[in-house]
């Protein structure tokens, strides 16, 4: 037999070669005054106990096993009644088991039993008393917190951008958590319930704290700071190490733990005092903060009062964290007051300038609907202007060759890209069977409706002569007739190229010279010839110049637009630069000439406008 307090600390426990069974005897000597008489016997059991009084069985605590499965365990606080009958010395022995022992020891838990001898009123007592207030605690302050919780909460869902109530609610519902877990160990009747209580009452002082730094942060900056990582993690350590591993509870993590709610206060003090000196007087987030302080407070006293350091409480109240939590509530609800108060006054004053801008809005609405009628009848006017541009637009492509000759002595391609929506240049053939080509290229002055009037004009009197035509007569004849119209400062600039096999006469009214590529020595020829517009002096007659080409020869005809391109500096592109680039590009195909001068003049350009039609026509002879 050994000698061992049967309470079973983790000191004494480690001390037996525990097998999950065990008798405890005990030899009581009884004063002859006190036989006979009524006594109290307190009895705390953490396993299962069967309680024998001189060999006779007084009470049964749980069903005594010798396994985990045939043992079962109950713990009853109620004081029960004892007398001492017959000799003065007594035996007080106790049947006990608890196969649970190596997990509850894990968690600091006596795994034995604690017997106390006394009176018994004094015990039912005691017993009542406990009862009483730890139930007023668990059922008053735990549904007064919850209630905050489920408030804050409804707040939140209405409004999810203040996720300050959010963070709150789910604080005080922490906070009802630990009110609740922390009372309910009074009354459970199984150690191993109890430690679910230990892990779920854990888990909910650090979600309190931590969820009560998030508000403080919420209501006082806009922005969480990166800070709050640190107290995620440490509230984690604590939370996983309650739940997967209780073997390192040691009174020095308690130290730890208690350091870290002492840094929780000073964060909440920190960022309080930053709150108070911000000039939004509306923002009461330093009341909040104190609420939280005073809250941080109330429970690290609490945490002395339970470490044994503070042995006589104030006022005798040994649960006090609830007052501060009571405290935060309320600090909470005042924030909350002060705001719902400001924005009941600013939506007063809102509403007295809606009063006063009444007026004005009514006479902004009426000069509103006013414009709006202007809008409407100027976009109906531009969308007439517009379908009559369109309309212009096409009649101008209807003038233009649908397709071009197909002459077996010749390669032929054209490119023409207008300023504006109804442009001024102007391109056509006209050919017979005999090998005989007539090229029309013209340029309107200006453009839009009137350059396409002066197109449609010459297209009219293009078509109506034949592949025989002489050009420079054509050219005397349009002239005459343009000046009859009386069409005011409206001119048409015109070159024409008449091809009958080898031969090529050119004749212009003020074009841009043509070029021909003369392929036996790579050199350009320029053909120049200066007249005047068509329907400018007259009696004008337009000259008229004969070449000669050779397969291989290419011909470019150009209107003024691409020579006379201005790029970003302001620099015009020039005819010599037009004929340069011809030069390095003439050999190409004709439609691959056609291109290069295309990107050309888009490099040039660069992001200037294009103010000017630009209209080429390649010839090659085959």
């Amino acid at each position: 037999m050994k000698n061992i307090n049967p309470f079973l600390r983790k000191e004494d426990f480690e001390k037996l070669d525990w097998t999950g069974n065990i008798w405890f005897r005990n030899h009581i000597y009884v004063d002859t005054s006190l036989l006979n008489k009524t006594f109290g016997l307190n009895f705390f059991n953490s396993g299962a106990a069967e309680i024998y009084l001189n060999g006779v069985l007084l009470y049964r605590l749980g069903k005594v096993g010798t396994s985990p499965e045939s043992e079962t365990i109950f713990t009853d606080r109620t004081p029960k009644l004892i007398q001492f009958i017959g000799n003065e010395e007594q035996v007080l022995a106790v049947r006990y088991s608890n196969h649970k022992a190596k997990q509850m020891i894990m968690y600091e838990i006596p795994v034995g039993f604690r017997a106390e001898l006394g009176d018994l009123g004094t015990y039912i007592a005691d017993r009542i008393g406990v009862v009483r207030e730890v139930s007023i605690h668990q059922m008053a302050f735990g549904a007064f917190v919850l209630a905050f919780a489920v408030v804050h909460f409804l707040l939140f869902i209405f409004y999810p951008k203040a996720k300050e109530n959010l963070f709150y609610s789910i604080c005080m519902l922490s906070f009802a958590g630990v009110i609740y877990f922390g009372a309910q160990n009074n009354f459970v009747n199984s150690i191993t319930n109890a430690i679910t209580i230990i892990i779920l009452n854990s888990a909910a002082v650090q979600f309190s704290m931590l969820f009560g730094v998030l508000t403080v942060y919420t209501s006082s900056y806009d922005k969480i700071p990166k800070r709050f990582l640190f107290f995620l993690i440490v509230s984690g350590f604590f939370i996983l190490s309650t739940i997967f591993f209780p073997s390192l509870e040691s009174r020095y993590l308690d130290y730890v733990f208690y350091l870290y709610i002492v840094l929780v206060a000073a964060e909440i003090v920190r960022v309080t005092i930053q709150s108070t000196r911000r000039k939004d007087q509306s923002n009461l987030g330093w009341l909040v903060g104190i609420g939280f302080l005073l809250a941080m407070i109330f429970i690290v006293y609490q945490v002395l009062i339970m470490a044994g350091i503070i042995t006589q409480p104030l006022f005798g109240i040994r649960i006090v964290y609830v007052y501060g939590i009571v405290f935060l509530a309320l600090t909470v609800s005042l924030n909350l007051s002060k705001k719902f108060s400001d924005t009941t006054k600013n939506l007063a004053l809102k509403l007295e300038q809606v009063k006063e801008l009444s007026q004005k809005t009514i006479e902004q609405e009426r000069k509103a609907k006013e414009e709006e009628l202007t809008r409407r009848l100027l976009e109906a006017d531009n969308e007439r202007k517009t379908k009559e541009l369109d309309e212009a637009r096409k009649l101008q492509l209807s003038m233009l060759p649908i397709k071009l000759p197909d002459l077996p002595n010749l390669d032929i391609a054209v490119y023409m890209k207008p300023a504006t929506e109804v442009g001024g240049d102007y391109y056509d053939f006209k050919h017979n069977g005999n090998g005989k080509l007539i090229i029309a290229i013209g340029d309107a002055t200006g453009h839009g409706m009137k350059a396409g009037t002066m197109v449609a004009t010459i297209k009219g009197l293009f078509t109506s002569e034949s592949a025989e035509t002489e050009i420079d007569s054509f050219l005397n004849k349009g002239n005459s007739i343009i000046r009859d119209m009386h069409l005011g400062n409206l001119f048409m600039a015109m070159l024409m190229v008449k091809i009958d096999n080898n031969k090529v006469s050119f004749s212009s009214a003020g074009m841009p010279p043509a070029l021909i590529f003369r392929n036996r020595n790579k050199t350009v020829e320029e053909i120049r010839l200066q007249a005047l517009p068509l329907g400018g002096a007259a009696e004008f007659r337009y000259p008229r110049k004969e070449t000669t080409i050779s397969p291989g020869d290419t011909i470019l005809l150009m209107s003024d637009g691409f020579p006379e391109l201005f790029n970003n500096k302001k620099d015009i592109l020039d005819y010599h630069r037009a004929k340069e680039i011809f030069g390095t590009i003439a050999q190409k195909p004709v439609d691959e000439i056609i291109d290069s001068l295309c990107k050309e003049a888009d490099n040039w350009r660069g992001t200037v406008n294009q103010v000017d039609d630009i209209t080429f026509v390649v010839v090659r002879a085959k």
